[in-house]
């Protein structure tokens, strides 16, 4: 089992990744919901080991690294229509948002669970219906299918609220935890050898 100091290393260290990762969610959490998931299990049932283990909702992950587009390519490209009119394409046309994420989405385009992510969050937003570049309106509905296709092409952009806050305090943990460790052996030390120092016997 972890003993005192160590312990007491780890749920601190634990306490303040959550408490940076919350500061770093920010706008990306516009219902509180991913905040009020992170949590912690410290398993110590290990002689003198254990493992720390961190809780979020399932997509939080996603948030975290970003998910790659199924192919940026085929957004709409610049260039010129048939009328020789020019089209400026979409934004992240060839543009891969997370080159670097293990996750990537699948076939479809994007699935009705995306699609209603994007929907709530323009709720919550209060984006309207908008105009494209000749002035045609396009409903809110149109416009969350538009972004949908337009996330599932080109990916979701990291924010690494999570893996910050964790750099953020790796860089001094393992000091802690190394001095805590000798102080708890110290203290076992002094545990173990109190009887003789009293004149005791050990031997059962």
């Amino acid at each position: 089992m972890l003993k005192e100091n160590v312990l007491k290393e780890l749920q601190a260290y634990a306490l303040n990744v959550i408490s940076s990762a919350k500061a770093n969610i920010g706008k990306n959490n516009n219902s509180g919901q991913l905040a009020n998931s992170l949590d912690y299990e410290l398993d110590d049932t290990s002689d003198w080991g254990g493992t720390l283990y961190f809780y979020a909702l399932a997509y939080g992950k996603f948030l975290d690294q970003g998910v790659q587009g199924a192919n940026p390519n085929e957004l709409p490209a610049p260039g010129t229509n048939k009328k020789g009119e020019t089209l400026k394409g979409a934004k992240w046309y060839g543009i891969q948002k997370a080159p670097l994420s293990p996750y990537k989405f699948g076939s479809g385009t994007g699935g009705p669970g995306l699609k209603a992510a994007i929907d709530r969050w323009s709720v919550q937003k209060g984006i309207p219906g908008i105009r494209d570049e000749k002035g045609r309106f396009i409903p809110r509905k149109s416009l969350v299918r538009l972004m949908a296709r337009s996330i599932y092409l080109s990916g979701l952009s990291p924010t690494y609220f999570f893996t910050d806050a964790q750099k953020k305090y790796d860089s001094h943990i393992l000091d802690k935890l190394g001095d805590a460790f000798i102080v708890d052996v110290q203290d076992k030390m002094n545990e173990t050898l109190k009887p003789l120092r009293n004149n005791q016997s050990v031997i059962r």
